[in-house]
């Protein structure tokens, strides 16, 4: 079958338990240098990704301790 030149390319699919920085900004539309400071006051990372489940929670307790 010949290649169509029309047909979209398929768009990659991101694992939002291992994250790159960069992708999780767009993801979440931040800014990276919002992030990269989460990470400095000590947002989980793993391996340089980021988990979105283990972030969101982080950002809750930070939330809940700051009331």
């Amino acid at each position: 079958m010949p290649e169509n030149s029309q047909e979209k390319p398929k768009k990659q699919s991101l694992d939002a338990t291992a994250l790159t920085v960069k992708d999780a900004a767009r993801m979440l539309a931040l800014p990276v240098a919002l992030i990269r400071q989460h990470i400095d006051a000590g947002a989980p990372m793993s391996n340089g990704k980021m988990n979105l489940v283990h972030y969101a929670a982080w950002l809750n307790s930070k939330d809940a301790n700051a009331t």
